[in-house]
């Protein structure tokens, strides 16, 4: 497995399995989980990560397709066209060290708090089919979302007869505009951008 510039992972196959034993039954923080395997969390973390999310998010959305979802009953139930649910998620983190406007990039007027921020769009199983790169706290969580419009634009195309996300004619309008995270708590004012209408006439 290469892990950049060419270089091989130091870490064989058969390590890898034991360190997502390991993560996914005692994992509490990174740097509990390093310590076990005498390793930096950051140098362990960078390890495991592409593995983990090729497992667990990566591949996910291959097996539940629209048509899946359905046939199983996993249907939003306000949004039964939706495939996925966005939202941004806040992680608090200490206060960071530096100078004042190096700290305020990291605060969020929202939660009062430093941290950093997520976007995560989740199938109605509760299953996570994507995970953006983390942002500071001060970026808007509109802002995030317009920063993956290419995950979300993807995910819009027909496959067969079934759709994906909402059906073409609620997104038609939707998908240049804001409206395209209708289900993102933190974007409900932007619900108002999609034109219903459409469905009926298309």
């Amino acid at each position: 497995m290469e892990v950049g510039s060419g270089r091989k992972c130091e870490v064989s196959a058969r390590d890898m399995l034991f360190m997502i034993l390991t993560s996914m039954k005692h994992c509490g923080s990174w740097d509990m989980v390093s310590v076990v395997f005498k390793e930096k969390s950051p140098t362990f973390l960078a390890a495991i990560h592409p593995t983990l999310r090729a497992k667990y998010i990566d591949t996910v959305l291959d097996k539940y397709s629209m048509q899946h979802l359905h046939t199983s009953g996993h249907r939003f139930n306000n949004f039964p066209s939706a495939l996925y649910a966005v939202d941004v998620t806040f992680q608090r983190t200490n206060t960071p060290a530096g100078s004042f406007n190096e700290k305020k990039r990291f605060y969020s007027k929202k939660h009062g708090q430093y941290g950093l921020k997520v976007e995560a769009s989740v199938l109605p199983n509760d299953l996570t089919i994507n995970v953006a790169t983390a942002v500071s706290g001060s970026v808007a969580d509109i802002t995030i979302c317009e920063s993956n419009l290419d995950f979300h634009q993807d995910k819009l195309k027909k496959i067969g007869k079934t759709t994906t996300c909402w059906t073409t004619a609620q997104c038609k309008k939707s998908i240049l505009g804001r409206g395209l995270c209708l289900l993102t708590k933190a974007t409900k004012a932007f619900t108002a951008n999609c034109d219903h209408s459409d469905e009926a006439t298309s």
